[in-house]
C-alpha cells in the first residue's frame, strides 16, 4: 500500500499523530519553564483529574513529557491505523480514548488508595502524567480480534511478556496503565470478533452459491 492510500484510508490517524507531532515540536522550541507549564496543565494528576477532569483527560492525549517519546509514534500510527481500517474510525477512537481514559481512572484510584494507606509517596499525588502509551495500549490489545486464532495466541503472549520485562526494569505505575489499557484493549477485541462473527452469520447465502451446492 503507497503511503497515500494509507493516509486515505486513516484519516483519523493522521489527523492525531500529526496534531501529537506538532504539539511536540512546538515544546521541543519553547523554554523550559513554559514547558514545564503546558505539562502541569495537561497531567492527568491526582490533583488536576480532581478539579478539572474534562481539560486534562483530552488534553494529556495530545502532550509528550519528553521529546524521545515521539519515537513511539509510528507504533500508534500502525496500531491506530490498523484499527481505523479494519472497524473504522469511531472505533479506532473508542478503542484509544477507553484505553486512555480508563487506565488513567484506574492507575489514578490506585495511587489515591496507595497514599491513603500509606503504601506509596504522597508526592505521587502531582506526578506528571501525560503521553498516548495508554491509549496505543488498548489499540494493540484490540488489535489481537483481527489475527487468525494460531496467531492471535503467540501476539497476545508476546505483548504480555513485554509488559512483565517492563514491570521488572522498574517503570513504576505507568507500567500498570499499560497492563490495564491492554486488558481493556483485548476485552474489545473479544468483542468485536463476536460481533463480526453475528454480522457474518447473519448474512444472506447467495443464490449462486446455492446453485453451485445443488
Amino acid at each position: 500500500m503507497t503511503p497515500q492510500r494509507w493516509v486515505r484510508s486513516t484519516p483519523l490517524t493522521t489527523a492525531y499523530v500529526a496534531a501529537v507531532g506538532t504539539v511536540t515540536i512546538a515544546g521541543a522550541l519553547i523554554s523550559r519553564e513554559r514547558k514545564h507549564a503546558v505539562l502541569r496543565a495537561a497531567s492527568t494528576d491526582l490533583v488536576n483529574l480532581r478539579t478539572a477532569p474534562a481539560r486534562v483527560l483530552p488534553a494529556s492525549a495530545f502532550v509528550l513529557e519528553h521529546p524521545v517519546h515521539a519515537v513511539a509514534l509510528p507504533v500508534l500510527a500502525l496500531a491506530m491505523g490498523s484499527v481505523e481500517r479494519w472497524q473504522g474510525s469511531l472505533t479506532a477512537a473508542a478503542v484509544f480514548a477507553s484505553g486512555h481514559v480508563g487506565a488513567t481512572l484506574v492507575v489514578a484510584t490506585g495511587i489515591a488508595g496507595g497514599i491513603e494507606a500509606g503504601w506509596l509517596d504522597p508526592a505521587l499525588r502531582s506526578m506528571v502524567d501525560v503521553g498516548v502509551s495508554y491509549g496505543q495500549w488498548a489499540l494493540l490489545g484490540a488489535l489481537a480480534g483481527r489475527l487468525q486464532p494460531r496467531w492471535r495466541v503467540a501476539y497476545v503472549a508476546s505483548l504480555s511478556a513485554l509488559l512483565v520485562s517492563e514491570a521488572r526494569s522498574g517503570a513504576g505505575v505507568t507500567v500498570a496503565g499499560h497492563a490495564v489499557a491492554w486488558g481493556i484493549g483485548l476485552a474489545i477485541a473479544g468483542r468485536l470478533v463476536r460481533r463480526d462473527r453475528a454480522v457474518g452469520a447473519a448474512r444472506p447465502v447467495r443464490r449462486a452459491t446455492l446453485w453451485r451446492a445443488g
